[in-house]
């Protein structure tokens, strides 16, 4: 591995272009993806974003890797100086300690090396990585600036009884399951902003899940709001047409 930027040895070069570079990053016993703009400078000044990926991705495989929309989003935050941050992790961590234990260190890796997290930090989440990222909130609201829940699950024991990943979802015992239901947990949100995003017509994590996180959100005068994305189901194309929603929501003079 390379040496990159004088942070110390650990850095894999993967990826330096017109729009933006990237690296593999060793952090201890963890490792994350970092994506900044193409800047030199982006190493100190580009405003970190912690990503939980969906289910079967993690580090560079996540939803900000995944097709057009997705590339074309990460580019538009790169122009906008924004970088982002994937840890490695399970690729079905379900919104476990590791999930949470990975990003806090590579939130800490970074902020110990002077990039900008921000004295709290900034949380993206996609379906299973939207209940990490609510999760990672739950576990450290004095660590969370802000969470973009997008289309994520909210009730890990109902999705489980929906029907989808019983192979997995069966081995967690039922009171882990329900520990692990943001929805449940709507108090330890009180004054983050959360911006829930939900596609109209996802048949994989019903819109449900976003519905009752925001009633729970709003019955505790939480700063939330909910997007609904008309006409799009569980995919990342939605960010077509969510770019400059999510965008709004993480310059750090915005609030809902």
């Amino acid at each position: 591995m390379s040496t990159a930027k004088g942070f110390g040895e650990g850095w894999e070069s993967l990826r330096k272009d017109a729009d933006g570079q990237e690296y593999m990053v060793s952090c201890g016993a963890h490792r994350f993806w970092l994506a900044l703009p193409p800047e030199e400078e982006a190493f100190r000044r580009a405003r970190l974003i912690f990503v939980f990926s969906g289910h079967g991705g993690t580090g560079a495989s996540c939803n900000l890797t995944r097709g057009e929309a997705s590339e074309r989003f990460r580019y538009e935050m790169h122009r906008a100086g924004f970088g982002f941050v994937c840890a490695e992790c399970s690729t079905a961590a379900w919104g476990d300690e590791e999930s949470t234990e990975a990003t806090l260190a590579a939130a800490e890796y970074c902020r110990a090396r002077g990039m900008n997290t921000g004295e709290k930090f900034s949380l993206l989440g996609f379906s299973m990585g939207g209940l990490g990222a609510l999760m990672f909130a739950a576990r450290h609201p004095e660590k969370t600036d802000r969470v973009a829940d997008v289309f994520g699950i909210t009730d890990l024991d109902s999705f489980l009884r929906e029907g989808f990943y019983p192979e997995e979802l069966s081995k967690i015992p039922l009171a882990e399951r329900q520990a692990r239901s943001p929805r449940r947990l709507a108090a330890r949100y009180a004054g983050i902003p959360v911006l829930i995003v939900h596609g109209t017509e996802d048949k994989i994590v019903n819109i449900s899940h976003s519905e009752t996180l925001y009633a729970a959100l709003s019955a505790q005068n939480s700063p939330c709001r909910l997007l609904k994305v008309p006409g799009y189901g569980h995919t990342n194309e939605a960010l077509k047409v969510l770019g400059p929603d999510l965008g709004a929501f993480f310059r750090p003079d915005d609030m809902i």
